[in-house]
């Protein structure tokens, strides 16, 4: 298997566990359903290894950035950035397959820029980097 991030390698230990009963898998997008389409040696296979037990959750996608970057909405501003955008924009993700890479890959089409992915290992390092930049 490859490393893939995203949460894929804990999707891998699930999918590995004893059919004891203990061990139940909270996955999403990325981890059942992307993934395969980005990482052919994935290690599990998402239709065939897990059984759906039901929805726990819907969550909206977040973008957000330094306010000297991209100062506050205002009620006339329609576009679906605040303000003009910056000559280069870097935008942190999960790690290719993840739910905010595709979300990232979202914003990039709604605003037509190509902004420099940055990888971390998971979304809360994404903030933490935000936040202490």
């Amino acid at each position: 298997m490859s490393a893939a991030p995203g949460g894929t390698i804990g999707t891998l230990r699930a999918a590995r566990a004893a059919p004891d009963g203990y061990t139940v898998l909270s996955g999403h997008i990325g981890t059942n359903a992307l993934a395969a389409a980005f990482y052919p040696d994935l290690g599990y296979d998402p239709q065939k290894d897990f059984e759906p037990i039901g929805l726990t959750a819907e969550y909206p996608e977040l973008a957000g950035g330094p306010q000297k970057t991209f100062p506050p909405a205002t009620s006339t501003n329609s576009s679906p950035m605040p303000g003009p955008m910056p000559q280069k924009l870097n935008v942190g993700h999960a790690g290719v397959g993840s739910v905010s890479y595709i979300g990232c890959l979202l914003l990039d089409a709604a605003i037509g820029i190509r902004p420099t992915m940055v990888p971390f290992t998971g979304t809360a390092p994404v903030l933490n980097a935000m936040l202490f930049r």
